[in-house]
């Protein structure tokens, strides 16, 4: 958990995390879901269906968004 709130409240970690978290998950994706995840998440698809990552970040929809209303 440590980790993580490191890496959620390091900005260029977090950008650079937002970036390859799709590509890296994508061999685990099957029907937009991974149903078998790997090291912490093997428990939690044993049960139950994990989201895939979105392929593009909130953050860079939004401000695509924004620029488009700004157009």
């Amino acid at each position: 958990m440590k980790a993580f709130g490191f890496g959620a409240s390091t900005s260029p970690l977090f950008n650079m995390a937002t970036k390859v978290a799709s590509p890296m998950m994508s061999p685990l994706v099957k029907d937009d879901k991974i149903t078998s995840g790997p090291g912490p998440l093997k428990a939690w698809t044993e049960v139950r269906d994990f989201p895939a990552p979105n392929k593009e970040s909130f953050r860079h929809w939004m401000k695509q968004r924004q620029k488009g209303e700004q157009s």
